[in-house]
């Protein structure tokens, strides 16, 4: 339950709610282009377009260029509403807004960095008998100091996400959750580091509060399927903590001290395969 969290970061195939999170960064990415490539309109107009999926479907855009100058500053908002818009084989509907709050040097050069607020409303995917649906609002930061060394935080005041495997059913939200995330091209070999720290509320637990706190930095290198390093502690309401340190790239331990005396007095080996 806690792992997953993070897992658009440490490489994990599965279909859930990260899916959202890479639709949007690819959002932020468009955002000088389509602004360049508007129409020029009175200031304050909004603007519309439909733009095709790769693998079928399409997203209605709607623009409002506050000064409509025709690059992105601070205050441009674009709504993308998603109909059956196939990504990464995704399934993807519903409805994501976008705020620019902060902007710094030109996107097609390095340095570059901007922010966005994300809003959500239903915004649901779907892959054979899986499917979730997100609510809530997030705050992304995308930092670019070269081609090879990429930084993007997720902050999330609130979100909520509803996740439905065959017969199963979850709901889980997060509320001051943040994960940060590192990708650097070194020596050859590209290297992810990410970190994850936040509350959590999952209904498979009965509706349990949990405090989710990365002591350190999960990391995935090159083709690594899942990290090969790091250490995430999670503390229910009551104090007891499971901790999850990374062996290698396919083994994970974790600890149990159920009584938060901060003695640990059971420990397991288990694949990354079988916690993502």
């Amino acid at each position: 339950y806690l792992l997953s969290a993070g897992s658009i970061f440490v490489g994990a195939e599965i279909i859930d709610s990260s899916v959202l999170m890479r639709f949007t960064q690819e959002q932020i990415t468009k955002l000088p282009t389509r602004l360049q490539n508007k129409s020029v309109q009175a200031v304050g107009v909004i603007e519309t377009d439909i733009e095709m999926c790769d693998g079928g479907g399409n997203v209605e855009l709607s623009y409002n260029d506050v000064n409509n100058n025709g690059t992105e500053d601070t205050g441009d908002i674009v709504s993308i509403t998603a109909r059956n818009c196939s990504f990464f084989g995704v399934a993807l509907n519903g409805k994501v807004t976008l705020t620019l709050t902060r902007t710094s040097g030109d996107p097609e050069r390095y340095p570059y960095s901007a922010s966005v607020a994300a809003a959500y409303t239903n915004f649901s995917g779907t892959y054979g008998n899986q499917s979730f649906t997100g609510n809530g609002s997030a705050n992304i930061s995308i930092t670019q100091q070269s081609e090879n060394d990429t930084r993007v935080i997720v902050s999330y005041p609130s979100f909520t996400t509803s996740t439905v495997s065959g017969a199963l059913r979850s709901t889980v939200t997060v509320r001051n959750y943040e994960v940060s995330f590192e990708a650097r091209n070194g020596g050859g070999q590209e290297t992810y580091t990410s970190r994850s720290n936040g509350t959590l509320i999952d209904s498979s637990f009965n509706g349990e509060i949990f405090d989710v706190r990365t002591t350190n930095a999960l990391v995935r290198r090159g083709s690594q399927p899942y990290a090969s390093q790091g250490q995430v502690v999670v503390t229910d309401s009551k104090g007891g903590k499971v901790r999850a340190t990374v062996k290698n790239e396919t083994t994970v331990t974790l600890e149990l001290d159920a009584d938060g005396n901060n003695s640990y007095e059971s420990s397991i080996d288990k694949p990354w395969s079988e916690l993502l």
